[in-house]
């Protein structure tokens, strides 16, 4: 054969997407493309274009790691042949890692020059990872020839066992005549048929993948008789690698903790939601495979990175201990507790499932189902029986203990259901509830240890006590020297004395609005208007050594009138401020200063008549407008926004709150001029908003109610359905509200009661104006009402503000009195009320008076 030699350019472009690697078994499909294309010529050009099979699944477990493309670090392009006297790599090819060059995934873009035609040329490809490792089971190659008919050379899975053979002839064995001469159609048919081979390029199916081929065996062969494949049996069974095994056992894993495991390059299926236990991999061809092992998050293994597996042979991996993160406690919610209560422990690498964490109470162990477990950092667990006394706690996962072992004491239960009855003005009786095998009980007052008193007693009488004053209460119990903690703290509150009033100051200024904490007894809030002497603004005013002095904490030039106050129960450095024109003034730095919100807050209407604060969720706060309707601030007042649908008049004087215990939902009443009463639930005035609640207004045909501003509202604290409110005007329409025989001027409104779901009733009048015709006057002799209160303590002392005076019922409001001991002007105007167990002020035209 005549020789002709062609120095050809070679571009090599290469995509890879994945391959198929079956080891035995059923016939598989594997979608292989590659073309290799040469045109001689004065300007020749190869290129080669490879694309590895699409990733199919096999009934036999194993795919190669092809679809990776991440992996593919770098790749080894190279050609040899007869008569090269060097192998040929691409231009920039590193010679310090294998001659290769860069890869970008799986495509591949590079030339080869000065490739010489003839025969028996071999091109092969070789991928390499990050680490500079070949990945095994992806290395195609082919043999083509280079003449001068355009020739296409198929590089495949299917190609490369008779490509390699063909490279080890012309590389390992020297023997380039016998490559050139090989009739290497034959030698694809032996191959083919040891595979089992089918179909066309570039879709085949194997009976056993190319892979597996055993080409030293063959290339034995082909040496033995001269390179005459005829002489070569093809079913030979040495022709093919015998696959081997692996097996081992796994532990150590906790609870119910699993793994996956797999042969990497080529891929085996997973092992998945493998335990401790036995595990094994059949059919494994020869070779150096990775061991890739995923668990859950923490643990550490003995697990070897990678794995031999010899032909025919088995691998024992022994036992893999996989040992688990020790875990680390940081805090306990609390130093001590007692038996069946909770306990946080709060820490590090704590087990995902409360099985797989185990918690000691000393030497005590307690079930998993009392543990709960909140995060990888937070365990909830309750607090097992144990003796009392001190004693450690600690938590281990698998055979991992925690380092620290915090001391914990376990003490006696706390006594429950403490209460006071007998309440007087010197004084009350403390209860609480037995504790089993309570030796005595220790009472505290204040925080201090009043006194102990021993077992079975389990109440003590507290005498000798201030009137009006704040007690606050708790009890703890000893069981054999242990103490328990101390139980809830109860708040009690002696019974008023009071009889008159007594001045605080401000006897300038028109007080419109007051406001009072509890927490501060000494301390007052005041409002007033800007009129005539009276400055208007904030007013700070504190009781100190019998002596009362009232600070203007926001001056009336800058707000105008204030006619509403509230303080952020939880924080009462925060301060808001309804004002007539300016919207509302907050301050977050008890009235230090101040911030004004209005429309730019989302408060569109700036007329604030009243302010209400949700005390179960502090930061929300109720607005009512007197135009605008009503406002609500879910950030303490920052922002505002409107909740009015359903309001019949958007002038709301007066809001109040009820705390109803099931549903839970706080329920709001607003009360407006000439529209009654509404009502909404916190949970749903922002959707569905508000209903009336008039029944039992609206006689004269309706004219009372149009002529009514409900200045006056509040819920009773403890009778869910019961509600007050008072208002001023009425109907004073001739013939209409003034019948032959009826109330000389009309109808005024005075104190109303509603008992849900009936009607108001009329309970505050005097004895000419009130409703219906001929009723009986209940002592309230001036039936214009600015304000309304009831005391916290005694809830059937009910206090009305009036222009002639305030009033006090003692039953709830079926008889009133005037309570004007003390004032210069008994019926002098009172326009706002502020009450909490143990203070009572009223605001008035002359300034602001306490109850003595």
């Amino acid at each position: 054969m005549t020789k002709r030699f062609l120095w050809v350019g070679a571009a090599l472009l290469f995509s890879c997407q994945a391959s198929s690697l079956s080891s035995l078994g059923p016939l598989v499909r594997s979608q292989d493309h590659a073309l290799i294309w040469i045109v001689p010529g004065p300007s020749p050009r190869l290129q080669i274009a490879i694309q590895y099979p699409q990733m199919l699944p096999l009934p036999r477990g194993f795919r190669t790691q092809a679809v990776d493309c991440a992996r593919f670090s770098r790749f080894q392009v190279s050609v040899v042949g007869a008569g090269i006297a060097q192998t040929l790599y691409p231009a920039g090819a590193d010679a310090g890692q294998n001659h290769s060059i860069p890869a970008t995934g799986c495509t591949l873009n590079t030339t080869l020059t000065q490739v010489p035609s003839g025969e028996a040329r071999v091109a092969r490809i070789i991928p390499y990872d990050a680490t500079g490792a070949e990945i095994p089971g992806l290395t195609l190659s082919a043999v083509f020839d280079i003449t001068h008919t355009p020739t296409t050379v198929e590089l495949s899975y299917r190609s490369s066992p008779a490509g390699l053979l063909v490279y080890d002839l012309l590389t390992s064995q020297n023997n380039p005549l016998m490559a050139t001469h090989l009739d290497r159609a034959a030698l694809q048919t032996l191959v083919d048929t040891v595979t089992g081979a089918q179909g066309s390029f570039p879709n085949y199916t194997y009976t056993t993948h190319p892979f597996l081929v055993d080409r030293a065996e063959i290339l034995q062969d082909l040496l033995a008789n001269g390179g005459n494949i005829a002489a070569l049996n093809p079913h030979k069974a040495g022709y093919t690698l015998a696959t081997g095994s692996i097996q081992g056992s796994l532990s150590g894993l906790v609870a119910s903790d699993q793994v996956n495991l797999r042969l990497m390059d080529p891929l085996s299926s997973v092992l998945q939601n493998q335990g401790n236990g036995a595990f094994s991999f059949n059919q494994v061809p020869p070779g150096t495979w990775k061991l890739e092992l995923t668990a859950p998050a923490g643990y550490t293994h003995t697990a070897p990175a990678t794995v031999t597996v010899t032909e025919g042979g088995t691998l024992d991996l022994g036992n893999l201990v996989f040992t688990p993160s020790r875990p680390v406690i940081s805090s306990l919610g609390a130093s001590s507790g007692a038996q069946g209560d909770t306990l946080l422990i709060t820490g590090s690498q704590f087990h995902a499932s409360a099985a797989g964490n185990t918690v000691k109470f000393g030497n005590t162990t307690i079930p998993s189902s009392d543990i709960t477990v909140l995060s990888s950092t937070q365990l909830r667990v309750k607090i097992p029986t144990v003796p009392l006394g001190d004693t450690t706690v600690s938590v281990s996962v698998g055979t991992q203990t925690a380092v620290n072992t915090p001391a914990f004491r376990i003490v006696p239960p706390t006594p429950l259901n403490i209460s006071a009855t007998n309440l007087s003005t010197s004084g009350f009786t403390l209860n609480w509830g037995a504790v089993t095998g309570a030796e005595s009980y220790r009472i505290y007052q204040n925080g201090v240890l009043l006194q102990s008193v021993n077992a079975p007693q389990t109440q003590l009488n507290m005498t000798g006590l201030s009137a009006a004053s704040l007690y606050n209460m708790q009890v703890s119990a000893l069981v054999g020297g242990v103490e328990s903690a101390l139980s809830q703290t109860l708040e009690v509150a002696t019974l008023s004395n009071w009889v008159g009033w007594g001045s605080v100051g401000l006897g300038s200024e028109n007080i419109q609005a007051l406001a009072a904490l509890k927490t501060d007894s000494q301390v007052v809030w005041a409002g007033s208007a800007v009129a005539g002497a009276s400055q208007g603004g904030v007013w700070k005013c504190t009781a100190s050594g019998g002596t009362d002095s009232c600070v203007n904490r926001l001056a009336g030039a800058t707000s105008g009138t204030v006619q509403a106050l509230a303080i952020h129960p939880t924080n009462a450095q925060i301060l808001l401020a309804g004002t007539q024109s300016q919207g509302i003034y907050r301050s977050n730095d008890g009235g230090a200063h101040w911030s004004v919100l209005g429309a730019a807050a989302g408060l569109s209407h700036l007329d604030v008549r009243a302010l209400a604060i949700d005390a179960r969720s502090p930061d929300t706060i109720y607005a009512g407008t007197y135009g605008g309707g009503v406002f609500v601030s879910k950030d303490a007042g920052l922002s505002w926004a409107s909740v009015s649908t359903g309001l019949q008049s958007q002038k709301i004087s007066s809001l109040s709150l009820f705390y109803p215990a099931a549903p839970n939902a706080t329920l709001l009443y607003a009360g407006s001029y000439g529209a009654g009463v509404h009502r909404a639930s916190a949970d749903t005035v922002a959707s569905t908003g508000w209903t009336t609640i008039n029944n039992g207004l609206s006689f004269a045909s309706g004219f009372f109610l149009s002529g009514v501003d409900v200045r006056a509202l509040v819920a009773h604290p403890t009778v869910s359905a019961r509600l007050y409110g008072g208002g001023l005007g009425g109907c004073f329409i001739n013939f209409v509200c003034t019948p032959p025989g009826g109330p000389s001027g009309g109808y005024f409104v005075g104190v109303w009661q509603r008992e849900d779901p009936g009607n108001w009733v009329q309970i505050g009048r005097d004895a000419t104006h009130g409703y219906p015709l001929g009723s009986s006057g209940t002592g309230l002799d001036n039936m214009d009402v600015l304000a309304l209160a009831i005391d916290p303590v005694i809830t059937q002392n009910v206090y009305v503000a009036t222009r002639g005076g305030i009033f006090r019922s003692t039953n709830g409001g079926s008889a009133w009195a005037q309570m004007g001991t003390g004032l210069a002007n008994p019926s002098l105007e009172v326009n706002t009320i502020a009450v909490n167990p143990v203070r009572l002020y009223m605001g008035t035209t002359a300034g602001v008076f306490r109850a003595q």
